[in-house]
């Protein structure tokens, strides 16, 4: 305020002089034409208002220019933020189109362009890039043997022959872990299963009248149709190994089918028991007991078929079909025991070993469905559930015995064996 009143007072002294000057240069004018010192102050005045208006209406307009260009750099970021949720939703939780700042793309008016990446791989990584997982599934597995019988009740009329006696295997759990790594279309994995489940049954007649379907006529120590109690017990252990390697033949982003090869490692312990009494004081009764065993340990290849599709943003549908040729080489044994005095008194009468090598085929199917539950730059977590079925043809039946001019000798008669059931389980994916 001093220094405006300071000028306005020089401003009051220029404009007397001015007047002055004027006066003295208009000479003889009349003075009534001249402006006086007090008119010259007020027009100086006047300008200087207008000055300071114009000055205050500038320093607004500034700071409005600097609100927008926050609100804009805020509305850019909320842009950006907007569309990588909105290509993620899209692509069923993958990562989704980046922000490329104007001045390194081509611009639309003076608008940003919006460049999105490479469209990210069904299973995670970008076209171009590499990704590492690990799995890990319970399994809910019943293996389907069907050469488990072991006795059926007998009258003394051969039409009185009553229903098979059998161990039916039941849902039992197994596991499956892995590794798996990709890069670009090609994948490479390493999976082990394990399954170790047992099953027994046991049967009991007051009138002595079952008959057992294991039981050597030329050894046993007992009479068929006279026996109080017949039991059988089970055991299976399953081990594999597979190693593959898969190449993507289809990949649009939301299905993927690969091809799949490599190699197979598997094997199969087998244990069925059978005991026949004709007491069901197993201390004193006179019994039978037979013993068989098949030991597999096979090698082989895989081929086949792998694939993936999106269902919904955060759900896909998986399958495989997988054919594997497998040489195998077979460890079986058949041992036959008999007692007059209890299980105490159980003495080896038969004890027959075979081995041989054959090829065997394993057909492997399995469908199921794949939840996405974590999603994060890099890392994902899925959740996997399905169903899975294996069938095992040409495997080697328990051995059958049969007595030819007195010689108990083996019956190959091939048969089959196989898995199947459910899994629940998860995959953690960087």
């Amino acid at each position: 305020m001093i220094l405006r009143n300071g000028f306005h007072a020089s401003a009051l002294a220029l404009a007397i002089a001015a007047g002055g000057l004027t006066a003295l240069a208009t000479g003889g004018a009349r003075a009534e034409d001249v402006p006086s010192a007090k008119q010259q102050y007020e027009m100086l005045r006047q300008a200087m208002q207008r000055i300071e208006q114009l000055e205050n209406k500038q320093s607004a307009l500034q700071r409005r220019a600097q609100r927008a260009e926050a609100e804009a750099q805020q509305a850019k970021a909320e842009l950006k933020k907007t569309i990588s949720e909105l290509a993620s939703a899209r692509n069923g939780g993958e990562a989704g189109p980046a922000y490329t700042d104007a001045s390194a793309t081509p611009t639309h008016g003076n608008l940003p362009v919006y460049a999105p990446t490479a469209k990210p791989a069904a299973n995670g990584p970008a076209p171009d890039g590499w990704s590492v997982s690990a799995t890990g599934e319970w399994l809910y597995w019943s293996p389907r043997q069907n050469e488990l019988d072991f006795a059926v009740p007998r009258g003394p009329a051969p039409s009185s022959i009553g229903p098979v006696s059998s161990i039916d295997p039941d849902y039992d759990s197994g596991f499956r872990v892995g590794g798996a790594g990709r890069l670009g279309p090609n994948g490479l994995s390493l999976v082990y299963t394990g399954l170790d489940t047992s099953d027994s049954d046991l049967v009991t007649e007051r009138n002595r009248d079952l008959a057992g379907t294991l039981i050597l006529d030329d050894f046993t120590a007992l009479t068929q149709g006279n026996i109080a109690l017949a039991s059988a017990d089970w055991d299976l252990d399953y081990d594999a190994v597979d190693l593959n390697a898969s190449h993507d033949l289809v990949d649009t982003g939301r299905v993927r089918v690969a091809m799949v090869g490599g190699v197979k490692w598997a094997s199969i312990d087998e244990n069925f028991q059978a005991l026949y009494a004709e007491d069901q004081n197993l201390a004193v009764s006179d019994m039978d007991r037979a013993t068989q065993e098949t030991r597999m340990d096979a090698w082989g290849v895989n081929v086949g078929l792998d694939g993936r599709a999106e269902l919904l943003p955060r759900l896909a549908a998986t399958g495989s079909f997988i054919y594997s040729p497998m040489v195998g080489g077979f460890d079986q044994r058949f041992v036959y025991e008999t007692s007059t005095a209890g299980l105490a008194g159980l003495q080896q009468v038969v004890n027959l070993a075979d081995e041989r090598t054959q090829m065997v085929s394993v057909f492997d199917v399995k469908l199921g469905l794949e939840a996405l539950l974590v999603d994060m730059p890099d890392v994902q977590a899925t959740l996997n559930f399905g169903y899975q079925f294996q069938h095992w043809a040409n495997y080697p039946g328990l051995l059958k015995h049969t007595s030819e001019s007195g010689e108990i000798t083996f019956d190959h008669n091939d048969s089959s064996i196989g898995f199947d059931g459910f899994f629940l389980g998860g995959t953690v994916r960087h």
